[in-house]
């Protein structure tokens, strides 16, 4: 039962014999689109299952206006985590960044933990849609060079695609889940999902379900079913442009409704006694509640916990976009749930015990300024199943 986690261009990147993985994403919600700026951010993320010291990585991104290059010039700006230091250099048709640790010792980089590397503020896209590659070179210690690559696409500026989302976040058991989208200039669609299997079901074919959706007009919304249990779904937009297919995916997530589902009406009125069996089927919403945070680069940790005595369905937003600030990210442990802002609020659902944490962009919060600070509100709703169900919040004003 999450939302659409429709984060924007978000690339990556790793190689069999590279000890880390890395990644490109835009702060926005958008695309690269060619001919326009574009501010890219560069992040190494250790899932090698041990600390890794890593001496220096160095970015060759293409210069020129063809379908293969990225960039036509330097960027306004150059970004740097508080881990680096950064030069940059036009080596003939390659712009060539070389982060290196600021301290004397190797960046040292936790099993599980992303290091923001640097943002390339103003960065201008070259004019010829396609795909290009950046070249990234790993050097980590002891003394160990492998190299990987980032393939970046650089869509017309006619080509949108956002806001992939259920209609209804949950659905009954056996129902079925509307999907829809906004899509504009996309040639066909791949909906790809992996409905939950019955342990006792021999049959893996069932595994993963593809759905090619085209047509002159290809749709933006679409019907799937049955829902048996939790569905994760991916819906890729795809485009050629001179041959060249270009493809956007985005993820959404449709729950299974709590109860047995044999009656669904708006009102019930009730002269006399009215007796329920089940006292935890009733679903019951907490008046909003309100809290103060200060995001800033003192504080990158944890902003607001939540805490669930029982079932129910977790509400956020702030009263705060997400343009030029830091995103607030809605987290299980280390597993990202939502992004939160004004414009992009986010439900969730809760088991008995479950505990969620909120949580600054950390990537983008080294990005700031060593005195940037951002004041936001969070509103929170809870509604829950069963008067046992209640949410804990910390801090608690």
């Amino acid at each position: 039962m999450i939302v659409a986690r429709t984060y924007s261009a978000f690339y990556e990147a790793s190689a069999e014999s590279c000890l880390l993985r890395y990644s490109a994403k835009i702060p926005s919600r958008e695309l690269v689109h060619a001919g326009k700026l574009v501010d890219l951010s560069f992040s190494a993320i250790n899932e090698s299952g041990s600390p890794v010291s890593c001496a220096g990585i160095t970015l060759s991104i293409p210069l020129g206006n063809g379908e293969t290059d990225l960039a036509t010039d330097e960027p306004a700006t150059v970004q740097v985590g508080q881990d680096w230091t950064c030069t940059s250099r036009v080596d003939g048709k390659r712009l060539v960044i070389e982060a290196r640790p600021a301290g004397s010792a190797g960046v040292n980089i936790p099993d599980g933990q992303e290091v923001f590397i640097c943002r390339l503020n103003g960065l201008p896209v070259s004019g010829t849609a396609g795909k290009a590659t950046i070249g990234v070179l790993e050097q980590t210690v002891p003394q160990r060079q492998t190299d990987s690559e980032l393939e970046v696409s650089k869509f017309t500026s006619g080509f949108a695609f956002d806001f992939f989302h259920p209609e209804h976040i949950s659905v009954p058991k056996g129902g079925t889940a509307e999907l829809r989208w906004h899509g504009q200039g996309v040639e066909s669609y791949r909906l790809t999902y992996t409905p939950p299997l019955d342990p006792n079901d021999k049959d893996t074919s069932k595994a993963t379900v593809v759905r090619d959706l085209k047509g002159p007009y290809p749709p933006t919304t679409t019907n799937v079913g049955p829902i048996t249990g939790r569905t994760a779904f991916a819906l890729q937009a795809h485009v050629n442009v001179k041959g060249v297919g270009l493809d956007h995916t985005l993820t959404t997530m449709v729950d299974v409704a709590s109860g047995v589902g044999d009656l669904a009406v708006h009102d019930i009125t009730v002269d006399g006694t009215a007796t329920f069996n089940n006292a935890t089927g009733l679903l019951h919403t907490e008046p909003e509640q309100t809290r103060k945070i200060t995001i800033s680069r003192n504080n990158p940790g944890s902003l607001l916990t939540f805490r669930s005595a029982g079932e129910g369905f977790l509400s956020l937003h702030t009263d705060t976009g997400t343009t030029g600030v830091v995103e607030l990210w809605l987290c299980d442990g280390s597993v990202l749930l939502a992004q939160i802002g004004k414009y992009f609020p986010c439900t969730v659902p809760l088991t008995a015990g479950q505990e969620l944490t909120l949580v600054p962009d950390k990537a983008a919060l080294q990005a700031k300024p060593a005195s940037y600070t951002q004041q936001t509100t969070v509103y929170i709703r809870w509604s829950g199943l069963g008067t046992d169900s209640a949410l804990t919040v910390n801090p608690a004003t």
